[in-house]
This record gives C-alpha cells, sequence and structure tokens, in this order.
C-alpha cells in the first residue's frame, strides 16, 4: 500500500495520458505490475473485490479504442458484477491501481462508457455470468510531447478544470461552505478526482465526521451498466485516502431533487 503523504502527491500529479512512446514493458515491470494486480489488498473494493487482467496491445489496435490512444503497450482490464456495489468497487479499486502505475511513471488513461469497443473487449477477456468489463486504461511510458489531437481533447473535455470547492461539497448543518480547513484539505484531493467527460458527478453533505456522498444525474448514455457509480468510487477512494478513513456504511436515505444517496464514510 501507498503511505499517505505519497498518495496525495500522486493524485495532484497525476493527469491522464493519451499519446505514449510505444516501448515495451520490461519483464520485470510487467511482474511488478502483475503482482500488483494480483494482490488481494490491491482487488479489494468497498464491499468485495475486482479481478483485473493485464493485456498485452498487439498491433495498437486493442479494443478499438476512441479518443485517439497512440502507442499504448498494453491495457488493465477490470472485470466486475454489473450492479451498483460492485461498479463502486471498481472505482475504488482502479483509481488504486491508476496511482500505483503514476507511482511507477507510467501514463494511463480512465476509459469507461463509451470510450471503447467493448464487443472487442470481451473477445479478449473470459468473463463469468454476471460479469462485465467496466472500464479499462492503457499503459506504458509517456511520450515525450502530447500529439496536437490530445491537446484538443484535453481543451474540448476542460480536463485542467475542476467545478469550485463550494459547489461540490456543502455542511449539513448550515447547508452552506464547510469552513474547516482541514475538511477542505481533503476534500481538495476530491475535487480533483477522475470522472466521464470530467463531469465531476459526485457531491458530498458533510455531517460532523461523516462524509455523504451523492450523485448528481447529469447525462445519461444507452448503456446497460451504472458507469457514473465508477466516478464515484474513485472519489471515495480519494477521500478514503485523504482523510484516512475507510469505515464505509448505506444509511437509509432518500434523496432529494437531483441529488441521489449513495454512501456515507465514517
Amino acid at each position: 500500500m501507498f503511505d499517505t503523504q505519497n498518495l496525495w502527491d500522486l493524485i495532484l500529479r497525476r493527469k491522464s495520458t493519451r499519446t505514449f512512446s510505444g516501448k515495451r514493458l520490461s519483464d520485470e515491470q510487467i511482474w511488478q505490475i502483475k503482482s500488483f494486480l494480483n494482490s488481494m489488498d490491491n482487488k479489494k473494493g468497498i464491499f468485495g473485490f475486482v479481478r483485473f487482467e493485464l493485456l498485452e496491445n498487439k498491433n495498437d489496435t486493442v479494443f478499438g479504442v476512441y479518443g485517439d490512444i497512440i502507442g499504448a503497450p498494453y491495457y488493465i482490464v477490470a472485470v466486475a458484477q454489473n450492479n451498483k456495489n460492485s461498479l463502486l468497487d471498481v472505482g475504488y479499486a482502479f483509481e488504486r491501481i491508476i496511482l500505483f502505475a503514476e507511482s511507477m511513471g507510467f501514463g494511463t488513461c480512465w476509459l469507461a462508457a463509451t470510450s471503447f469497443d467493448r464487443n472487442e473487449a470481451e473477445l479478449r477477456v473470459d468473463l463469468k455470468d454476471g460479469e462485465i468489463i467496466a472500464a479499462i486504461s492503457p499503459i506504458g511510458e509517456k511520450a515525450a510531447k502530447k500529439t496536437e489531437a490530445e491537446l484538443i481533447e484535453r481543451k474540448k473535455l476542460k480536463s485542467d478544470s475542476r467545478l469550485d470547492l463550494d459547489i461540490l461539497f456543502a455542511d449539513a448543518v448550515t447547508g452552506g461552505k464547510i469552513t474547516d480547513e482541514k475538511t477542505r484539505e481533503i476534500l481538495q484531493m476530491v475535487r480533483i478526482a477522475p470522472s466521464a467527460l470530467n463531469n465531476q458527478p459526485w457531491r458530498i453533505v458533510m455531517d460532523g465526521g461523516i462524509a455523504n456522498f451523492y450523485v448528481i444525474r447529469r447525462f445519461y448514455l444507452p448503456l446497460k451498466y451504472d458507469f457514473q457509480m465508477l466516478d464515484l468510487g474513485a472519489a471515495i477512494y480519494h477521500y478514503c485516502t485523504a482523510a484516512n478513513k475507510y469505515n464505509c456504511f448505506q444509511r437509509d436515505f432518500h434523496s432529494k431533487n437531483e441529488l441521489e444517496y449513495v454512501i456515507s464514510i465514517k
């Protein structure tokens, strides 16, 4: 596992990579990645475990990826059951994998929803009953220079910007901004978590020492799985590691307005 300070540094510096050098991974690097992926500690999500596979990107055509992913030698695949809690597990555990890759100096890019060809992916992975490929990520040495297409994509998605902290998070008592500076520092780590289309669908209402997570539904895609739970899982991982709190539970809350309750962390 990472120590907390190292994780903060990794979260702050990590950015999506779409352009890779094309250099193949060494046997030692492959061993390190596979060892990390296969560790039960690293497969563990909030409720259960996630299965990870490392696949070689032969002929640079793996999964027919959309979005100009160039030169990635390998892909990491996250496999889980198609239900809300299992998808939260994927988001939580996959973000741990992504930050591990960053600690090795490798580039990665979260791909979920419609950002990869799911039918091609399923031909490469042996799926059991009820399982789906929830997300994938290229992994490899970052190119020395981003392509123009990648720069355009980042600009289009506003990848380097985030919603204001006081829009995303609120105090349960006052309904207004959170004033405690330590809590705001922790929530900043959540604010910069990755999300599909940089949509940042998580919202947190702080009730004393309890963080109540909600999802705001802003767009829908014709998919048979709740990909926004991946976003919530990644944000929850950022919160748990930054706050050093791992007691996750679900309350009997009723959703209000456009917010849908997901989980609480104590």
